[in-house]
């Protein structure tokens, strides 16, 4: 879903940028594709948490607290804007703050992750999780990580690097 909202909001800004405005018309689809990402994001929060075990109650707390938020954020915002309870100006400040809190969360949980035995994350899949434009490849590589972790498969099996 993310990589499908990425070109939508790639589309309309170059509907945007020329004459063919109707282009535009992929905007409430990239809102549709965001509300649904971070709706998505929601049960890899949860997962993260209990990999982050390790790593103690205050941090993994912490982690949990930004990432809940932030995508949580970005779902009632979305969906604020596309039901038109809100415009465009009321949520786009809301909406981006929660967006970065999001990314913020990925790139908190990747290094947390990093620190305990259960999963190895790549520096380009750490790079890639804190910008919007690369959370499709760092979900498809945690997804993975995650399915493998939960399989009990040994550590150093569950490794991902780009």
């Amino acid at each position: 879903m993310a990589a499908i909202g990425v070109v939508f909001l790639i589309l309309m800004y170059i509907g945007f940028a020329t004459p063919a405005r109707w282009l535009i018309v992929f905007g409430p689809l990239n809102d549709f594709c965001v509300l649904v990402q971070y709706a998505l994001a929601l049960p890899v929060i949860g997962a993260f948490d209990r990999v982050l075990a390790p790593l103690g109650a205050v941090r993994r707390r912490l982690i949990f607290t930004v990432g809940m938020t932030g995508c949580l954020g970005a779902v009632v915002f979305q969906a604020g804007l596309l039901l038109g309870l809100m415009s465009f100006k009321e949520q786009v400040a809301y909406a981006a703050a929660s967006v970065l809190l999001a990314g913020l969360w990925t790139v908190l949980a990747s290094l947390a992750a990093r620190k305990t035995a259960a999963l190895k994350i790549g520096n380009g899949v750490l790079i890639g999780s804190g910008l919007y434009f690369g959370y499709p490849l760092w979900a498809f590589k945690i997804g993975r990580l995650l399915r493998l972790a939960g399989n009990h498969v040994a550590p150093e099996h569950a490794r991902v690097t780009t």
